[in-house]
Protein backbone atom coordinates (compact mmCIF):
# COMPACT_ATOMS: atom_id res chain seq x y z
CA UNK A 1 0.00 0.00 0.00
CA UNK A 2 1.14 3.56 -0.69
CA UNK A 3 2.90 4.70 2.49
CA UNK A 4 1.57 7.33 4.89
CA UNK A 5 3.56 10.58 4.67
CA UNK A 6 5.32 9.28 1.58
CA UNK A 7 6.98 12.65 1.08
CA UNK A 8 8.90 12.31 4.32
CA UNK A 9 9.66 8.59 4.04
CA UNK A 10 11.10 8.51 0.55
CA UNK A 11 13.80 10.55 -1.00
CA UNK A 12 15.67 10.51 -4.24
CA UNK A 13 17.43 12.49 -6.89
CA UNK A 14 15.38 15.07 -8.73
CA UNK A 15 14.44 14.16 -12.28
CA UNK A 16 12.56 15.71 -15.15
CA UNK A 17 9.25 14.47 -16.52
CA UNK A 18 10.84 12.45 -19.32
CA UNK A 19 12.71 10.28 -16.83
CA UNK A 20 9.54 9.79 -14.77
CA UNK A 21 7.70 8.73 -17.91
CA UNK A 22 10.45 6.21 -18.68
CA UNK A 23 10.40 4.74 -15.17
CA UNK A 24 6.62 4.42 -14.98
CA UNK A 25 5.94 3.52 -18.64
CA UNK A 26 3.50 6.43 -18.76
CA UNK A 27 3.31 9.16 -21.36
CA UNK A 28 4.20 12.73 -20.46
CA UNK A 29 0.60 13.70 -21.18
CA UNK A 30 -0.65 11.03 -18.75
CA UNK A 31 1.57 12.37 -15.96
CA UNK A 32 0.33 15.91 -16.57
CA UNK A 33 -3.25 14.59 -16.57
CA UNK A 34 -2.72 13.07 -13.11
CA UNK A 35 -1.41 16.45 -11.94
CA UNK A 36 -4.47 18.24 -13.30
CA UNK A 37 -6.67 15.62 -11.62
CA UNK A 38 -5.01 16.36 -8.25
CA UNK A 39 -3.68 12.81 -8.00
CA UNK A 40 -0.11 14.04 -8.22
CA UNK A 41 1.07 17.18 -6.38
CA UNK A 42 2.26 20.00 -8.61
CA UNK A 43 6.05 19.66 -8.71
CA UNK A 44 8.55 22.46 -8.17
CA UNK A 45 10.19 23.91 -11.25
CA UNK A 46 13.69 24.90 -12.20
CA UNK A 47 14.63 28.42 -13.19
CA UNK A 48 14.04 27.25 -16.76
CA UNK A 49 10.49 26.19 -15.84
CA UNK A 50 11.19 22.43 -16.05
CA UNK A 51 9.18 20.28 -13.66
CA UNK A 52 11.25 18.40 -11.08
CA UNK A 53 10.19 15.06 -9.61
CA UNK A 54 11.62 12.57 -7.10
CA UNK A 55 11.22 8.89 -6.33
CA UNK A 56 8.17 9.91 -4.27
CA UNK A 57 6.23 10.81 -7.40
CA UNK A 58 7.42 7.67 -9.22
CA UNK A 59 6.09 5.50 -6.35
CA UNK A 60 2.84 7.43 -6.28
CA UNK A 61 2.30 7.03 -10.02
CA UNK A 62 3.03 3.29 -9.80
CA UNK A 63 0.42 3.03 -7.05
CA UNK A 64 -2.14 4.91 -9.16
CA UNK A 65 -1.49 2.60 -12.13
CA UNK A 66 -1.89 -0.49 -9.96
CA UNK A 67 -5.19 0.73 -8.53
CA UNK A 68 -6.54 1.65 -11.97
CA UNK A 69 -5.60 -1.82 -13.18
CA UNK A 70 -7.75 -3.24 -10.39
CA UNK A 71 -10.72 -1.22 -11.62
CA UNK A 72 -10.66 1.70 -9.15
CA UNK A 73 -11.83 5.06 -10.47
CA UNK A 74 -9.70 8.19 -10.20
CA UNK A 75 -12.08 9.52 -7.56
CA UNK A 76 -11.65 6.38 -5.47
CA UNK A 77 -7.87 6.46 -5.85
CA UNK A 78 -7.82 10.11 -4.79
CA UNK A 79 -9.87 9.20 -1.74
CA UNK A 80 -7.40 6.50 -0.71
CA UNK A 81 -4.42 8.81 -1.28
CA UNK A 82 -6.03 11.51 0.85
CA UNK A 83 -6.58 9.03 3.68
CA UNK A 84 -2.95 7.89 3.56
CA UNK A 85 -1.55 11.40 3.41
CA UNK A 86 -3.57 12.41 6.46
CA UNK A 87 -2.30 9.30 8.28
CA UNK A 88 -5.84 7.99 8.69
CA UNK A 89 -6.47 4.24 8.76
CA UNK A 90 -7.95 3.47 5.33
CA UNK A 91 -8.57 -0.23 5.93
CA UNK A 92 -12.34 0.01 6.31
CA UNK A 93 -12.82 2.34 3.33
CA UNK A 94 -10.45 0.39 1.06
CA UNK A 95 -12.03 -2.93 2.05
CA UNK A 96 -15.44 -1.55 1.08
CA UNK A 97 -14.15 -0.35 -2.29
CA UNK A 98 -12.49 -3.71 -2.99
CA UNK A 99 -15.69 -5.55 -2.03
CA UNK A 100 -17.68 -3.36 -4.43
CA UNK A 101 -15.29 -4.18 -7.28
CA UNK A 102 -15.40 -7.91 -6.53
CA UNK A 103 -19.20 -7.84 -6.36
CA UNK A 104 -19.34 -6.19 -9.81
CA UNK A 105 -17.05 -8.84 -11.35
CA UNK A 106 -18.98 -11.68 -9.71
CA UNK A 107 -22.26 -10.20 -10.91
CA UNK A 108 -21.00 -10.13 -14.50
CA UNK A 109 -19.84 -13.76 -14.21
CA UNK A 110 -23.26 -14.77 -12.82
CA UNK A 111 -24.98 -13.02 -15.72
CA UNK A 112 -22.80 -14.87 -18.23
CA UNK A 113 -23.42 -18.18 -16.50
CA UNK A 114 -27.16 -17.54 -16.55
CA UNK A 115 -27.03 -16.64 -20.23
CA UNK A 116 -25.08 -19.80 -20.96
CA UNK A 117 -27.74 -21.86 -19.20
CA UNK A 118 -30.55 -20.12 -21.08
CA UNK A 119 -28.88 -20.82 -24.40
CA UNK A 120 -27.81 -24.36 -23.51
CA UNK A 121 -30.17 -25.78 -26.10
CA UNK A 122 -28.59 -23.63 -28.79
CA UNK A 123 -25.18 -22.19 -29.66
CA UNK A 124 -23.64 -19.72 -27.21
CA UNK A 125 -21.94 -16.89 -29.07
CA UNK A 126 -20.05 -14.37 -26.98
CA UNK A 127 -18.54 -11.12 -28.21
CA UNK A 128 -16.18 -9.56 -25.65
CA UNK A 129 -14.93 -6.04 -26.22
CA UNK A 130 -13.62 -2.82 -24.66
CA UNK A 131 -15.92 0.20 -24.91
CA UNK A 132 -14.66 2.53 -27.63
CA UNK A 133 -12.65 -0.18 -29.43
CA UNK A 134 -12.48 0.82 -33.10
CA UNK A 135 -12.60 -2.86 -34.14
CA UNK A 136 -15.82 -3.52 -32.21
CA UNK A 137 -18.36 -2.56 -34.95
CA UNK A 138 -16.61 -4.22 -37.94
CA UNK A 139 -15.82 -7.39 -35.95
CA UNK A 140 -19.41 -7.67 -34.73
CA UNK A 141 -20.71 -7.26 -38.27
CA UNK A 142 -18.28 -9.93 -39.47
CA UNK A 143 -19.60 -12.35 -36.85
CA UNK A 144 -23.19 -11.60 -37.88
CA UNK A 145 -22.31 -12.12 -41.53
CA UNK A 146 -20.63 -15.43 -40.71
CA UNK A 147 -23.68 -16.62 -38.79
CA UNK A 148 -25.99 -15.62 -41.65
CA UNK A 149 -23.84 -17.56 -44.13
CA UNK A 150 -24.05 -20.56 -41.83
CA UNK A 151 -27.83 -20.22 -41.63
CA UNK A 152 -27.73 -19.38 -37.92
CA UNK A 153 -29.76 -16.73 -36.17
CA UNK A 154 -28.53 -17.25 -32.63
CA UNK A 155 -28.34 -14.17 -30.38
CA UNK A 156 -24.90 -12.70 -29.77
CA UNK A 157 -24.04 -12.00 -26.14
CA UNK A 158 -22.06 -8.75 -26.12
CA UNK A 159 -19.88 -8.44 -23.02
CA UNK A 160 -18.15 -5.15 -22.20
CA UNK A 161 -14.87 -5.67 -20.33
CA UNK A 162 -14.12 -2.50 -18.37
CA UNK A 163 -11.21 -3.30 -16.04
CA UNK A 164 -8.29 -5.65 -15.45
CA UNK A 165 -10.08 -7.62 -12.73
CA UNK A 166 -12.93 -8.48 -15.10
CA UNK A 167 -10.44 -9.26 -17.89
CA UNK A 168 -8.64 -11.76 -15.69
CA UNK A 169 -11.88 -13.33 -14.49
CA UNK A 170 -13.07 -13.81 -18.08
CA UNK A 171 -9.60 -14.73 -19.42
CA UNK A 172 -10.00 -11.87 -21.88
CA UNK A 173 -7.13 -11.74 -24.43
CA UNK A 174 -8.03 -8.34 -25.84
CA UNK A 175 -10.70 -6.54 -27.84
CA UNK A 176 -12.52 -7.88 -29.75
CA UNK A 177 -12.74 -11.56 -28.76
CA UNK A 178 -15.32 -13.99 -30.14
CA UNK A 179 -16.16 -17.29 -28.48
CA UNK A 180 -18.58 -19.97 -29.65
CA UNK A 181 -19.71 -22.40 -26.98
CA UNK A 182 -16.87 -21.10 -24.84
CA UNK A 183 -14.18 -21.70 -27.48
CA UNK A 184 -12.18 -18.82 -28.95
CA UNK A 185 -12.64 -18.69 -32.74
CA UNK A 186 -8.87 -18.20 -33.06
CA UNK A 187 -7.61 -20.02 -29.99
CA UNK A 188 -3.99 -19.92 -31.13
CA UNK A 189 -3.80 -16.11 -30.88
CA UNK A 190 -4.28 -13.61 -28.09
CA UNK A 191 -2.27 -15.18 -25.26
CA UNK A 192 -2.11 -11.83 -23.41
CA UNK A 193 -4.79 -11.46 -20.72
CA UNK A 194 -5.90 -7.92 -19.90
CA UNK A 195 -7.29 -4.64 -21.20
CA UNK A 196 -5.94 -3.93 -24.67
CA UNK A 197 -6.42 -4.41 -28.39
CA UNK A 198 -6.17 -7.89 -29.87
CA UNK A 199 -4.06 -8.85 -32.88
CA UNK A 200 -5.20 -11.81 -34.93
CA UNK A 201 -3.26 -14.31 -37.03
CA UNK A 202 -3.57 -12.28 -40.24
CA UNK A 203 -2.12 -9.21 -38.53
CA UNK A 204 -5.45 -7.39 -38.30
CA UNK A 205 -7.63 -6.57 -35.32
CA UNK A 206 -10.53 -8.68 -36.60
CA UNK A 207 -11.16 -12.43 -36.44
CA UNK A 208 -11.21 -13.84 -39.96
CA UNK A 209 -14.46 -14.99 -41.55
CA UNK A 210 -12.82 -18.36 -42.15
CA UNK A 211 -12.02 -18.74 -38.45
CA UNK A 212 -15.59 -17.83 -37.50
CA UNK A 213 -17.06 -20.34 -39.96
CA UNK A 214 -14.67 -23.04 -38.78
CA UNK A 215 -15.61 -22.40 -35.14
CA UNK A 216 -19.31 -22.62 -36.05
CA UNK A 217 -18.74 -25.95 -37.78
CA UNK A 218 -16.79 -27.32 -34.81
CA UNK A 219 -19.61 -26.24 -32.46
CA UNK A 220 -22.20 -27.90 -34.71
CA UNK A 221 -20.21 -31.13 -34.81
CA UNK A 222 -19.80 -31.03 -31.07
CA UNK A 223 -23.55 -30.62 -30.55
CA UNK A 224 -24.34 -33.30 -33.09
CA UNK A 225 -21.89 -35.83 -31.70
CA UNK A 226 -21.96 -34.82 -28.05
CA UNK A 227 -18.18 -34.60 -28.20
CA UNK A 228 -15.63 -32.14 -26.87
CA UNK A 229 -13.72 -31.09 -29.97
CA UNK A 230 -12.46 -27.52 -30.15
CA UNK A 231 -11.56 -24.99 -32.82
CA UNK A 232 -7.90 -24.79 -33.75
Amino acid sequence: MYACNMESTLGGTSMQIGEVAKRTALSVDAIRFYERSSLLPKPPRTAGRFRLYTDNEVARLSFIQKMQGLGFSLREIRQILDLRENCMDPCKEVSLLVKTKLDAVRSKIRDLTKLEAELASGMLIEFLYIAGCCNHPPALERVRQGLRLAGLYEPIAEVSVSDEATARALQFPGSPTVRINGVDVESGTGTFIGIGCRLYADGSGLPSERAIMRAVQVARNQERNGGTSTAS
